[in-house]
């Protein structure tokens, strides 16, 4: 990348600072400062593409610190104001965890504009008090605000402008990291408020409802409903922003994901307990991580010596945009999809995106692809709004009632997370200058004229309705609010009017959402909503006659309801009732030409345990499986109707390659539904008889099968069980074995590539392990390539036998790292094989220090008491104050970075990468030239002193007594996803999870010193410092 130009006065200045010279105290740094721009003067400092102009709506004393801001039907702003960020209390605050001396300061903030000028001239606070508050939404005449921890209802019932209702209505959101917090409410179509979750998670307690059950959530958003005052976990999980479009599609952002679409709905990915965890979110944006930003402001001196430390390893490994001081995304915020009629018709539905460290705002032009969308710039290397101040610092935008987008500016000299600076630059930087400080910008187009608001209060609903198809996005969503809040049916008759006659495609959408808000949705209605003109409104309409279906369909004891011989062959004997009119009304539409209400239409008819579902279904998809949210809205459905689409697409194509694909996810679900137990074995019996059928004809199935099988067995073998172990018939057993054997002379072939070979093993899991033994011991032997005997060993991972343990411990002195950490976890995890484990540290076959401290960790935690004792024995730990005193002198030692290669290669590439070695489990290691010698001995050796949350240590217990270790990187409601110390990632269906706990702790384990000397340990220093 080119040197950013306006770095270079910047990076003269850093000649000024002191420098860390070996053996000396550094001298405190020293930044020059910028004086804040005067708000009459501010708006020269920008440059702003297509002739818009940043107009000033308010500044202070009238506003500090906006991060949010929404209006009500009288079209007043309220505004929450940070003043909390991102602490109160400097001297206390303490990286990683939360910190309790930080003062609840933030408020909402009143704006009224009395002259009709479209500029607030009145203030007050709304309200105060309050500890982080990101965001309201409008209810009942007040506004529902997140305020980390809680959640809060205020209402001003005597009009001077101050709430003097205040209720707490939920509490439990983590205060943790101040970037990640819970964040902007806004209403969803379907008369819900949704709720970015951010990062931090928590346990939300409902103090309206005492008695309900918490809502934990870790890496997933909220959704509301305001009149039943009940909340739940719903996808998302990102961080500072949440918008969505005209048409109900939700976007969120991370700090350098610029626009992620939230793609599904969590309650389909939760109708199946067997389905692996799938993220919702896609990331939108062209240039993922690496989006180029061109700001026209000089980067702060301390900016450029942070990038200029990590910028030190030649081979460039850390994410670009940590390396220089300007030029790449790294605080992308405030993501708002504009929605008003004030501009071009080109603007709507484009997305604005803050960057707040590049004093700037930038806009992605939004297209559909497939069922989602990709974001791509259209402004060149120019940004749309640029500011020469860098005090001007963009955080969020709101679609305003004058038609307009308007702009949260935070106005603080320097805006960045604590945890991110080094100590001496943090010590040397005042984060809270500029708290006194904020505007509000109206983004203006050419041309535009000021216009005079029109309250929405005092509108009647026959009014309210003709509002739905308002050009202006507020009108039409205020106007959509207060028919849900009035529930009032007399507008009933008017909305279905407008249901069916409306030019305007988005008042039929309001209107048929309305309509389901006031309970008044019907079969009629259904049935001319589904076969609306546009493809967004029946897309909706599908949505909702679900529900409708699903409501006549009789209850059934569970998804597994059909019987398997319906299922897999479809043939008669069908007693169930006939279909609902609204069924075959939806399977009339599987032809749709758009693909996204083929979607809608899979996930719909995939919630009905009727055969009368399985055909349109398969039809709804088969074209599309391509596709990965097609094959999800497939593979969601429950167990009986995914095995029932599956048989018929196999028959309809069965050697594509979409279908192999398909096959292998889906033999991941019924081997996780069969790890559950022998509720579904009859229905998995049809189901092997139908694919060994099939195997028979080989020209018509390539791989299709086996993709099938290497699922399936995959799946059963992270749950601890072999498909030959369970309860199938003989001849498919027999058939099964067959198939292992054919491919065990592939599996041992040197000459093969190795993914061919690879496949071939995961099929030798379904051998006994009497005939996989001697195959085992062949590919486990010195002369394989390491992905060889990592398959081998994930194939012997899950067996039951005794022998496995002790074939492990017999290669042990062959193994190189990654096989032998890959080992070692295999053996730690299973309490049979543990015991030969300590045995042979006990008897000296195994020493000490080749056990990783991830395995330590694993063996110390073991439910067997009498092993767990034994391990205490061989792994006593000292006290960290005592271990990191017995390490200084490594702080004076001079080591050989030579050497020091060879210990990382020894200890920390099982989880650390450094200069293209190891494994990205942990945080990559070229993060430690940032790190002065005193920090860095301390992080290896008390890992645990700081603990970020992406790499928290979890200790899952299954119901079969295993104990796994690793990080959280994925859940859903039906499953999880960890990745362990070896690498390895798998998926846990929650049926199987007997405890789930976070330690607390790293996933780094203490204990590294039984691996090293003090000798040892500074050449593992000298080696990580190397540029």
């Amino acid at each position: 990348m080119k040197p950013h130009p306006l770095l270079l006065p910047f990076a003269a200045s850093l000649l000024c600072v002191p420098l860390f010279i070996s053996g000396q105290t550094p001298a405190p740094l020293a930044f020059p400062t910028v004086p804040a721009t005067p708000p009459e003067k501010a708006a020269s400092t920008f440059d702003v593409l297509d002739g818009f102009t940043m107009d000033l709506v308010a500044a202070e004393p009238l506003v500090t610190d906006p991060v949010a801001i929404t209006y009500d039907e009288y079209g007043r702003a309220f505004v929450c104001e940070m003043n909390d960020y991102p602490y109160t209390d400097k001297a206390k605050h303490k990286p990683s965890q939360e910190n309790s001396t930080d003062l609840p300061i933030g408020k909402v903030r009143l704006l009224t504009d009395t002259e009709g000028d479209g500029v607030y001239d009145r203030s007050t606070i709304f309200a105060h008090d309050l500890s982080w508050p990101t965001g309201a939404a409008c209810w009942k005449g007040g506004i529902i605000v997140v305020a980390t921890p809680d959640i809060w209802y205020l209402k001003d019932t005597d009009n001077d402008g101050v709430a003097d209702v205040r209720q707490k209505l939920f509490t439990g959101l983590k205060k943790l990291n101040v970037q990640a917090v819970a964040n902007n409410p806004i209403w969803g179509l379907d008369n819900k408020i949704y709720i970015a979750g951010g990062t931090n998670g928590g346990t939300v307690q409902n103090l309206i409802h005492p008695d309900e059950k918490p809502v934990t959530i870790r890496r997933s958003d909220l959704r509301l409903d305001p009149v039943t005052m009940k909340i739940e976990a719903t996808d998302g999980g990102a961080r500072f922003g949440n918008t969505r479009d005209d048409w109900g599609n939700r976007f969120l952002c991370n700090i350098r994901n610029p626009c992620q679409h939230v793609v599904l709905d969590s309650r389909y990915l939760s109708r199946n307990p067997y389905l692996p965890a799938v993220n919702p979110l896609h990331d939108s944006a062209e240039f993922g991580d690496q989006l180029p930003v061109h700001r026209i402001s000089p980067p702060e001196a301390w900016r450029v010596l942070r990038a200029d430390r990590w910028s030190n390893d030649p081979t460039n490994h850390m994410p670009r945009s940590e390396l220089v001081g300007a030029g790449v995304v790294t605080s992308s915020a405030g993501i708002t999809i504009y929605r008003g009629d004030a501009y071009p018709e080109g603007y709507r539905g484009m997305a604005f995106v803050a960057d707040v460290a590049g004093n700037l705002f930038y806009r992605l032009k939004l297209t559909p692809d497939g069922v989602t969308f990709k974001a791509t710039r259209v402004d060149g290397d120019k940004e749309f709004c640029a500011s020469r101040d860098i005090w001007f610092r963009p955080v969020n935008f709101a679609n305003a009632p004058d038609g307009c987008l308007h702009v949260c500016d935070m106005y603080r000299e320097a805006i960045e997370h604590p945890w991110s600076l080094p100590d001496d630059i943090h010590a040397a930087i005042d984060l809270i200058k500029g708290i006194d400080k904020g505007r509000i910008w109206r983004l203006t187009p050419k041309g535009y004229k000021v216009r005079k608001i029109e309250p929405l209060a005092d509108k009647s609903s026959a009014e309210l309705v003709k509002l739905l198809a308002h050009p202006n996005a507020w009108h039409r969503d205020t106007a959509h609010r207060l028919l849900f809040e009035r529930q009032d049916t007399a507008a009933v008759a008017e909305l279905r009017t407008t249901l069916r006659e409306s030019t305007s495609a988005l008042a039929r959408l309001h209107a048929l959402w309305s309509l389901d808000g006031l309970w008044k949705f019907t079969d009629t209605d259904a049935v001319a909503a589904v076969h609306d003109a546009d493809a967004h409104v029946r897309e909706h309409a599908t949505l909702l006659t679900e529900g409708l279906i699903s409501a006549q369909l009789p209850s059934t004891p569970g998804a597994h309801s059909l019987a398997p011989e319906i299922v897999i062959t479809a043939t008669s004997g069908n007693s169930q009732s006939p279909a609902p009119a609204l069924l075959r009304e939806l399977a009339s539409m599987t032809s749709d030409p758009d693909i996204r209400v083929r979607r809608q239409l899979a996930l719909s008819l995939g919630s009905f345990t009727h055969t009368a579902a399985i055909k349109p279904l398969v039809t709804a998809v088969k074209n599309d499986l391509r596709d990965p949210w097609m094959r999800t809205a497939l593979l969601s459905a429950p167990v009986d109707i995914l095995a029932g689409s599956t048989a018929t697409l196999l028959r309809d194509l069965p050697g594509s390659p979409e279908m192999e694909t398909l096959m292998r996810d889906a033999g991941q679900v019924f081997g996780k539904c069969l790890s559950g137990g022998t509720t579904y074995m009859h229905l998995m019996n049809q189901g092997l008889f139908f694919l060994s059928a099939l195997e028979s004809q080989r020209d018509r199935v390539p791989r299709t099968v086996e993709s099938g099988l290497e699922g399936l067995q995959a799946s059963l073998g992270q749950a601890n069980k072999s498909l030959m172990t369970s309860a199938i018939k003989p001849e498919t057993k027999a058939w099964l074995t067959s198939v292992a054997k054919a491919k065990t002379d592939i599996a041992l072939n040197a000459s093969l590539p190795m993914e061919e070979r690879t496949r071939a093993i995961n099929l030798l899991a379904l051998l006994e392990f009497a005939s996989l033994r001697e195959i085992a011991v062949k590919l486990l032997g010195p002369h394989e390539p390491d992905g060889i005997r990592l398959a081998a060993i994930q194939v012997l991972r899950p067996r039951r036998d005794d022998g496995v343990g002790t074939l492990l411990l017999e290669a042990w002195s062959t193994l190189t790292p990654a096989p032998r950490e890959a080992a070692l976890q295999a053996l730690a995890g299973k309490k049979e094989w543990l015991d030969g484990l300590l045995g042979a540290i006990e008897a000296g076959r195994i020493k000490p220090a080749e056990i990783s401290a991830a395995a330590r960790a694993l063996m110390l935690r073991t439910t067997d008491s009498t092993l767990k004792t034994r391990a205490e024995k061989l792994f006593s730990t000292s006290s960290r104050s005592e271990v990191l005193a017995k390490y200084q002198p490594a702080l004076s030692t001079l080591g050989d970075a030579t050497r020091g290669k060879l210990v990382f290669t020894t200890v920390c590439a099982v989880c650390h990468r450094f200069k293209d070695e190891g494994r990205d489990v942990g945080p990559n290691l070229a993060t430690t030239l940032a790190w002065t010698p005193e920090q860095l001995l301390t992080n290896i050796l008390d890992p645990n002193r700081e603990v970020s949350p992406n790499f928290a240590q979890y200790v899952v217990e299954l119901q079969d007594s295993r104990i796994l270790i690793g990080m959280l990187t994925g859940e859903s409601e039906s499953s999880i996803t960890m990745k362990g110390a070896d690498a390895v990632e798998q998926s846990i269906a929650r049926p199987q999870i007997k405890t789930l706990k976070s330690t607390g702790l790293s996933l780094m384990p203490e204990g590294l010193e039984a691996a090293l000397t003090v000798e040892q340990l500074a050449d593992l220093m000298a080696y990580l410092r190397t540029k």
